[in-house]
């Protein structure tokens, strides 16, 4: 039996995408997955390997937004508390604000105007 040197299969490289400016990558963070093209998922995946709370900070905006746009009063008390407990300065604080006023923002997602 002949052995021969281990070939070592490394996994190529992420594809490489173009930087975006911080607009830019604000607004792709706020689309469902579903609304990203290739290109745009492959950018938020290498920004999550660089920063991992970027995932979770995109997964709580694009739940806000949905359920704001749905106004499904019944998902925003797990929302908040999974806010809250993200870990994220940023999120927790808007939070704060939003407890502060959370009897309108109730009738906002209760009530048409």
């Amino acid at each position: 039996m002949t052995t021969g040197p281990v070939s070592q299969h490394t996994p190529p490289p992420p594809p490489t995408t173009r930087p975006w400016s911080p607009r830019q990558a604000r607004w792709l963070l706020r689309k469902p997955e579903v609304k990203l093209t290739p290109a745009q998922q492959a950018y938020i995946q290498q920004l999550g390997l660089v920063c991992p709370d970027i995932v979770v900070a995109q997964g709580l905006i694009v739940a806000f937004t949905q359920l704001v746009r749905k106004r499904d009063n019944a998902a925003f008390c797990p929302w908040l508390t999974a806010a809250q407990e993200s870990g994220l300065p940023k999120l927790i604080e808007f939070t704060k604000s939003i407890v502060r006023d959370r009897a309108s923002v109730e009738a906002a997602l209760t009530y048409r105007w």
